[in-house]
């Protein structure tokens, strides 16, 4: 390594420790889902636990996921003390075998809506209940209604 080099890697050491610190990955160990936004307690490194880590969620989507799932966690400027989680997944629960451009809403029980490639809309569930407070509309040329 060149002098250069060296003198580069020691003025950067603390920018270099303060960006690998500030992405990083932790496991769900418990959720608060009362409050407005939603806070977990997070596994992160070996012996590190967050409580009260706040969960950033997209507008109109919102999900409990279960204890054991996977989560990207954000540490804005490196610091640790106020983490932020901005993903979580279960990959023992996630609907597979999507096409691309395929979309798909689960729960860990194994009910779904999937979006296709194709156009269609498959709904899979135990119970499909509607709540209209003014009115439901169906219109298509045909519709086939089977008892199974």
């Amino acid at each position: 390594m060149t002098d250069l080099a060296r003198a580069v890697a020691k003025l950067t050491a603390g920018l270099r420790a303060g960006v690998m610190l500030a992405i990083g990955r932790g496991r769900v160990v418990a959720t608060a889902d009362e409050a407005g936004i939603q806070r977990l307690q997070v596994a992160m490194l070996a012996n590190e636990v967050r409580d009260d880590v706040r969960r950033v969620q997209q507008y109109g989507l919102t999900s409990h996921a279960p204890a054991g799932s996977e989560a990207v966690v954000v540490c804005v400027g490196g610091n640790r003390d106020r983490p932020l989680v901005i993903a979580v997944d279960d990959g023992g629960t996630r609907k597979r075998g999507l096409m691309p451009g395929e979309v798909a809403v689960y729960n860990a029980r194994g009910d779904y809506l999937h979006l296709k490639a194709d156009g269609e809309v498959e709904l899979t569930c135990r119970r499909f209940v509607v709540r209209a407070a003014e009115a439901i509309e169906l219109r298509s040329p045909s519709i086939d209604l089977e008892q199974a």
